[in-house]
């Protein structure tokens, strides 16, 4: 497994160069010592902050092969960069203290700080190695499909920041996964992306990784001269870097290669030959594939000599790392192989006792493998119902084989049963659905049918209505008109002839003209008032109401007129409605009220315009809302009110009558007005 600082590999060599006595430390035990040195020479180009100096002097710890004081600098660089306020460096130290944990072996604590650095706040590379460090662990422990979901989170999220060497190890090790859960094909596709990216920045030490496990996929698929070739590839990046881990384990492969090729022999002398070079750098992962494939090659040849010879390293080698690696789990299926083909069932059973169950959950160690062994072990012991019963589980698991060929027969006949009923089912339900499907269709276009004809109808009525009051309001306007009209000829227009004759005479009175004239002026003046439209730009309601109520000339009425509130903010077109509706109301009292007095009285508020206008006069069918016959004067009256959407309220007072309307004014409408 390739972790996610790649840079360990590269510097292998050098630091062995470096520091002598390190070299009894094995290569997993060098993984933190690297990244902290990797991370430490980042930081020189900087300003050094309490953070670094700590992480350099862990670098130093780390170099001398003291964890524990490693690990104390480490939590104290963590938490110089808390108070730094240095995410990225707190990241960092969290990492290296996680690969320390999984040194040791305790990968929870490894899980738990890798954890705690995820929701910092860091760069979009930083966050995709977190990401692919939590999927190296996983892969560590076994847990296959946990590791791949962080991989390819890893991939993903790393975007554009994440390319070259960090995400073709992270491919390298997707692929590792998907080839344990028996996915060759999918670690091919990631292990070609890998190597593009490796090719990219020309990083022969990620390219000798990524080339070694495509030889492995390959050969899992049965294309051995392509493994060949990679394996070959896979060899001489590992030359070009000086990278003897990878070296070995391109030898390796090819070994196992031509043994996939039936070539037995070149392929036992091939792994002979590495083996011991493998053991002197003590790398355990390694060793244990390449004593896997050893024992199956003896296997084949049925070498008893050479497969105890081997078996007995193995049996010591396994002791030495945990029982749910991957090449660890690896060896246990072939040893338990070997050990059933020699009969040596309490051996095999001993063997796979040692079996982790997290391997056989995930899919490491394939559960009907290991079930199939232990029937046979069972078997072998004389256990026969114990082995039936492992045989039947194991079918179950791999939908194949249900026992004896009776049992078979039988399981086949109820399955066919069973699939006939299904199809039957299945039938029955895609009709009654295609019969659903068809009523949900039907009411649906009913229902758009339905509304379509209520919003016609809806449509139709209120074009009806407003084409009525348009009708009413252009008939009121007409015979506004005409009343005007009448007024203008049955008085001015009778008074002028009056007039016009009375001058014409040689005993005319020139007192008496002069006086009809100035009723006549006052008449005219009325009625200009009346028709001309009040100018709220330069003025407000209540100041223009006075003026017209002031300016009215009538012998017989008396008006009072009284305003409250502040009048600037109405909006124009409610001042406007209001304006005429008290002309209308006032003009009806002196026409048909034969009042003496009136009073006209407005006020208006923050949230309310009121107008009342009552009199003292006689009931009369223009001026009573509840007549038969109310006038013209009084529709033009309901008309407006409804226009600006206010109240209206006409009432008899006896003697007289009331009239009040009530608008309530919005904040919007203020302002819009």
């Amino acid at each position: 497994m390739r972790n996610f600082n790649k840079h360990i590999q590269k510097r292998y060599r050098k630091y062995r160069e470096c520091f002598p006595n390190l070299s009894h430390l094995s290569l997993p035990s060098l993984l933190f010592i690297i990244l902290l040195s990797f991370q430490s020479c980042q930081r020189s180009t900087q300003a050094p902050s309490k953070g670094d100096e700590f992480y350099t002097q862990a670098s130093e710890m780390a170099s001398e092969g003291n964890f524990p004081k490693t690990y104390q600098l480490l939590r104290k660089a963590y938490a110089s960069y808390q108070e730094e306020r240095n995410e990225e460096g707190m990241a960092s130290a969290w990492i290296a203290m996680a690969q320390i944990k999984t040194e040791d072996n305790q990968f929870d604590s490894a899980l738990y700080y890798v954890d705690q650095a995820l929701p910092l706040q860091v760069s979009d590379s930083m966050h995709s190695a977190l990401l692919s460090e939590k999927g190296a662990i996983y892969t560590i422990m076994g847990e296959m499909k946990e590791g791949m979901r962080y991989f390819r989170q890893a991939i993903k999220e790393g975007g554009k920041a994440y390319y070259g060497e960090d995400k073709a190890v992270s491919c390298g090790n997707a692929a590792i996964a998907y080839r344990r859960l028996g996915m060759p094909d999918s670690a091919c596709y990631f292990l070609e992306e890998g190597i593009k990216e490796a090719k990219a920045v020309n990083d022969d030490e990620d390219l000798a990784f990524l080339y070694n496990n495509l030889a492995t996929s390959l050969a899992t698929l049965g294309r051995q001269d392509e493994a060949l070739d990679a394996s070959q590839e896979a060899y001489e990046a590992a030359v070009r870097a000086d990278d003897m881990t990878e070296k070995l384990s391109a030898l390796s492969n090819k070994g196992f290669i031509l043994l996939k090729k039936g070539e037995v022999k070149k392929s036992i002398q091939q792994l002979e030959t590495i083996l011991p070079q493998i053991d002197s750098i003590q790398h355990y992962s390694l060793e244990l594939k390449t004593l896997s494939y050893l024992l199956q090659a003896y296997l084949v040849q049925d070498d008893t000599q050479k497969i105890n010879y081997y078996l007995n390293i193995c049996e010591q080698l396994v002791k030495q790392v945990p029982s749910k690696g991957i090449n660890a789990v690896a060896l246990l299926q072939t040893m338990a192989d070997i050990k059933l083909k020699k009969e040596d069932y309490v051996g095999a059973l001993s063997t796979l006792k040692q079996v982790d169950s997290a391997a056989l959950s995930n899919g490491t160690y394939p559960r009907d493998i290991y079930l199939k062994q232990r029937a046979i072990c069972a078997a072998g012991l004389g256990n026969f119902q114990r082995a039936y019963n492992l045989s039947i589980e194991a079918a179950a698991v791999n939908d194949t084989l249900r026992g004896e060929n009776v049992q078979r027969q039988l399981s086949e006949l109820t399955q066919q049963l069973k699939a006939q009923e299904r199809e039957t089912e299945i039938a029955r339900l895609n009709k009654t659905a295609a019969r659903r499907q068809l009523y949900i269709a039907i009411s649906t276009m009913s229902f758009i049918i339905l509304a379509l004809l209520v919003s016609s109808y809806i449509y139709w009525r209120r074009r009806r209505e407003a084409q009525a009051q348009a009708h009413k309001y252009v008939e009121g306007l007409e015979k506004e008109r005409a009343r005007f009209a009448r007024e203008l000829h049955d008085g001015a227009c009778n008074e002028l002839l009056g007039i016009g004759m009375s001058i014409s005479t040689q005993t005319a009175n020139t007192d008496e003209v002069a006086s009809r004239i100035s009723q006549l002026r006052d008449t005219l003046r009325n009625i200009s008032h009346e028709l001309m439209p009040p100018q709220f730009d330069t003025a407000t309601l209540d100041e223009i109401l006075n003026y017209y109520l002031q300016h009215i000339q009538s012998p017989t009425l008396t008006i009072h007129f009284s305003s409250q509130g502040d009048f600037s903010t109405l909006p124009k077109h409610i001042a406007y409605e209001l304006y005429r509706i008290t002309q209308e109301a006032v003009g009806n009292i002196i026409s048909h009220a034969s009042a003496t007095e009136a009073q006209v009285e407005i006020t208006c508020n923050p949230k309310e315009v009121a107008l009342t206008i009552s009199d003292n006069g006689q009931n009369h069918s223009s001026l009573n809302a509840q007549a038969p016959s109310g006038g013209i004067g009084l529709q033009s009256i309901h008309d407006r009110a409804k226009s600006i959407d206010a109240s209206l309220n006409i009432s008899n007072t006896n003697p007289g009558h009331q009239l009040t309307v009530h608008k309530r004014i919005s904040a919007k409408m203020r302002k819009e007005g």
